[in-house]
């Protein structure tokens, strides 16, 4: 009995962390440390050849769960979400919810206490340089969300996405969703696992994205975080600082009155403080973790 409930708890606790897999601005490898379950997770994916049969039912619980979630909220923001018509107010409360994660990247990144360099402020530059050249390309080309039509263009873009959502969920303080909604490829993210259209093709190429981010990054992102932990996530939040300027070029709606404007602040206010609450008990947590 008490291993199916270690058991279910893993499943609810996937759930949970695969519904904030979608959000933008919300960190799931930080809704996992919350949950207590994150260091166990990236030591499993990091050692799988070693862990796998004793952690087997740990992992696989956790990854239904995670699916779950991951598509139960797709559908949800694709059917629902997406076709409102004030839309632009989501993407508001989505740039709230960024903006209060930062302190938490920021706290993470001087977690072992290292004086910052100029080594830190340059991967911070270049993290955020990143994100502008993505605004700068996007301008000048009219880039807009892509979309799934099959071409061999889509099924990279696809790839990527399935890349970008796997390493998303390893490094505590960086959401995927947001540099997938900031560089155009969150639509084809909701898309696919809202299985809009129920393709194979698409999604086996996501799946294929996320296995090898996630048995291809784990190692690397291991060894990163344990060897040049600031830096990385130095970089990391020039990124998200980026992101915020790019997201905010789809809120053009909200110029075209008062009332639209004043609906994007008060969004932008409640994502602000959801995820500043998300942040705190994130802190609380890691302190119990590792009490001082």
């Amino acid at each position: 009995m008490g291993e199916f409930i270690e058991r279910l708890k893993n499943l609810i606790i996937g759930i949970f962390v695969g519904a904030f897999s979608i959000l933008p601005g919300i960190s799931a490898a930080v809704i996992a440390a919350i949950f207590g379950v994150y260091e166990r997770m990236v030591e499993d994916l990091g050692n799988l050849r070693a862990k796998l049969r004793p952690e087997f039912w740990f992992l696989v619980t956790l990854a239904v769960g995670l699916i779950i979630g991951a598509v139960a909220f797709s559908l949800f923001y694709k059917k629902l979400v997406e076709p409102w018509e004030f839309y632009y107010v989501v993407i508001a409360m989505f740039i709230g919810m960024i903006v209060g994660q930062l302190p938490d990247v920021y706290e993470i990144a001087r977690s072992r206490g290292d004086p910052i360099r100029k080594a830190h402020i340059v991967w911070f530059v270049i993290g955020f340089a990143a994100m502008m050249a993505i605004v700068t390309f996007q301008i000048t080309y009219g880039i807009s969300d892509a979309v799934w039509d099959g071409s061999r263009t889509a099924m990279i873009l696809m790839f990527i996405v399935g890349l970008i959502f796997a390493v998303g969920g390893l490094i505590p303080g960086f959401a995927a969703p947001t540099l997938l909604l900031a560089i155009g490829l969150f639509g084809m993210m909701t898309e696919v696992l809202s299985f809009s259209d129920m393709n194979l093709k698409m999604f086996l190429i996501f799946a294929a994205g996320v296995v090898i981010g996630v048995l291809g990054f784990s190692k690397i992102m291991d060894w990163t975080l344990k060897n040049y932990h600031s830096l990385t996530y130095f970089a990391v939040l020039g990124l998200v600082v980026g992101s915020i300027f790019t997201i905010t070029s789809k809120l053009k709606p909200a110029t075209e009155s008062l009332g639209n404007f004043t609906l994007c602040v008060v969004a932008g206010v409640v994502g602000f403080a959801l995820s500043l609450g998300i942040s705190y008990i994130g802190r609380k947590q890691r302190a119990r973790a590792h009490p001082v």
